[in-house]
């Protein structure tokens, strides 16, 4: 009886009143203000590792021909234990490069227009800078835009992609990168239209670890994109 006579006490309603307000408003506070930052678990996890797949020369000597980096993805996956496959974006760029006259997929169609904005600034900061200073841009720039939650994890996803290829061949992204005409972005808006496109399977970290040897072995081909 005690403790019933206590609970009615106005300043015990008082204080508990005070605590469900205060834990409500904090979880709404929580609710509208997720702090998003990047995150780099995927790229410190292998940086350190093996994980960049070696593919041998008689291989990419090849025609360029959808079995020439079909037989590339095997490798990848057989080595990483990934299941990464040809999509219709690569099968229909390699056609474009067989056949020249093909009008390729653009890869404008996979993108929207915030990832184009954001990839040309990256790009612009690639050309004037080192690789760190760039992606840091491209991180401030993400994060001043407040996007939500599924676009700022695939921009994540997109940064850690990308240190892992720089990570394997450093340079990718600077001086090879613009070396060629006619579209030295191709790699940086391929990458991210192929984060949509990919199968990760049961195993997520393996996906984003074959992707980014994807992209290193499949350069030239992607080079190869005309007016896409």
């Amino acid at each position: 009886m005690k403790i019933l006579s206590s609970l009615r006490k106005p300043y015990l309603a008082s204080f508990l009143a005070g605590v469900v307000l205060f834990v409500s408003c904090k979880q709404e506070a929580l609710i509208e203000s997720p702090e998003m930052s990047f995150h780099y678990e995927i790229f410190e996890t292998y940086r350190g590792a093996r994980f960049k797949v070696d593919v041998p020369k008689n291989i990419f000597d090849m025609p360029e021909e959808q079995e020439k980096y079909q037989r590339i993805i095997n490798i990848i996956n057989q080595d990483l234990g990934s299941d990464i496959s040809l999509t219709e974006l690569d099968k229909n760029r390699i056609q474009s490069v067989v056949l020249k006259n093909r009008k390729a997929i653009s890869l404008d169609d996979l993108l929207n227009n915030t990832d184009k904005n954001l990839i040309a600034e990256f790009e612009n900061n690639l050309r004037q800078g080192d690789f760190d200073s760039a992606l840091k841009k491209f991180e401030q720039n993400v994060l001043a835009l407040k996007v939500d939650e599924v676009d700022f994890e695939r921009y994540n996803e997109f940064a850690n992609i990308i240190r892992l290829v720089e990570s394997q061949e450093p340079g990718f992204f600077t001086k090879g990168l613009f070396s060629r005409d006619p579209c030295g972005d191709a790699i940086l808006s391929y990458t991210l239209a192929t984060l949509a496109l990919g199968s990760c399977g049961f195993v997520p970290i393996l996906c984003y670890i074959a992707i980014a040897n994807k992209v290193r072995t499949f350069k030239n081909m992607i080079d190869a994109c005309g007016n896409a």
